[in-house]
């Protein structure tokens, strides 16, 4: 069930339990303006207030959204914990549980490279396979909340924290791989290194260093080869011999 973009949070794409005014159309919820410490919308700048906005959350108490799954129509704010057996209806998740895993299954992976997917058993996928194959289970009755995995990976993260659009929390938290630009082992000069090999990739560019280097170094010794021949000196013996040849 898909919640309309103008009833959610700015900030966390939550329902907002307690709207704050603001100057704009965009909303906000009490909660990430606190703890953010904001004073102005952070998509257009315009000045927010600190008393809560009555009318909208009004709107948003009696307003309700049709479940897809179960033909139901849900209070908006019931609608992110609505459970009506949509994860037994989703048919990515009732195929994966009823083949398991696919492949060898070795010890569980709790490294920050690779990740287990929230709705099934999926595992060992990289931030952009777990993207690509959580966008398999969008669709009717398909869930919708879940904890990010990377996230809850990070030292910063919280692995308690449910993300009410996990989907979308992928595609504009996660389109850059942490694993590339932050490892935990690597120097500042070498994750920088992997940050631009990863970039060129990303871009179709295949760059081999140590042939581009090679190359400019034969580039660089042929120059400076035809600038010794331009300002050497004459050959004496070819002097002489074109000395005689005058002579005669």
């Amino acid at each position: 069930m898909q919640i309309p973009a103008e009833f959610k949070c700015c900030v966390c794409l939550s329902v907002p339990e307690v709207p704050i005014k603001s100057d704009c159309t965009h909303h906000l919820c009490k909660p990430c303006a606190l703890r953010g410490s904001l004073e102005n919308c952070p998509v257009c700048s315009q000045k927010l207030g600190q008393e809560t906005d009555e009318a909208f959350a009004a709107e948003l108490a009696k307003k309700t959204l049709r479940c897809t799954a179960c033909e139901q129509d849900i209070p908006l704010l019931d609608a992110e914990s609505h459970g009506c057996g949509r994860l037994k209806k989703c048919p990515r998740v009732v195929e994966a549980f009823a083949e398991g895993p696919k492949g060898p299954q070795g010890p569980p992976v709790t490294n920050r490279s690779t990740f287990k997917c929230p709705w099934c058993p999926e595992a060992n996928l990289s931030a952009q396979s777990l993207l690509e194959h959580c966008k398999t289970h969008k669709g009717p009755g398909c869930p919708v909340s879940a904890v990010c995995p990377i996230c809850a990976s990070m030292p910063w993260g919280d692995p308690n924290y449910v993300s009410r659009e996990f989907l979308s929390h992928l595609e504009l938290r996660h389109r850059c791989d942490y694993a590339v630009l932050t490892d935990f082992e690597a120097d500042e000069e070498d994750m920088l290194r992997k940050a631009l090999e990863a970039s060129c990739q990303d871009a179709g560019v295949a760059v081999d260093y140590e042939d581009e280097l090679q190359r400019a170094l034969e580039e660089s010794a042929r120059e400076a080869g035809h600038l010794r021949m331009s300002f050497a000196p004459n050959d004496p013996e070819s002097d002489e011999s074109a000395e005689s040849d005058d002579e005669s």
